[in-house]
């Protein structure tokens, strides 16, 4: 990539540009429809995006996260439990209900 004093001594009043300078002059700038700007070639936007959230709060939420997890995982232990414990109590009262008294 060429600086811009150098782009502009190419293109000066009366001066004929070679074809490697035209090249060299659309080379210096990203194309929209080809090119992706790298975040740390927006000057400053890497240091913001890192400042919006600190690393330590990241942590915390992802400790907060793992034990919600964790406890809906045991939430769904005991569910299945008393699935099986209704259904143990279904039975008993179904063997109950067909015997005569």
């Amino acid at each position: 990539m060429a600086t811009r004093t150098i782009l502009k001594s190419w293109f000066t009043r009366g001066a004929y540009p070679r074809a490697e300078q035209f090249a060299g002059w659309i080379d210096s700038y990203w194309h929209k429809e080809e090119d992706t700007i790298p975040v740390a070639a927006v000057e400053g936007l890497p240091g913001l995006l890192n400042g919006k959230y600190a690393a330590s709060d990241g942590e915390l939420l992802a400790a907060a996260q793992g034990q919600l997890a964790e406890g809906l995982a045991a939430l769904v232990l005991q569910a299945n439990d008393l699935d099986a414990r209704v259904g143990d109590i279904k039975e008993v009262l179904d063997e109950i209900n067909g015997e005569e008294i």
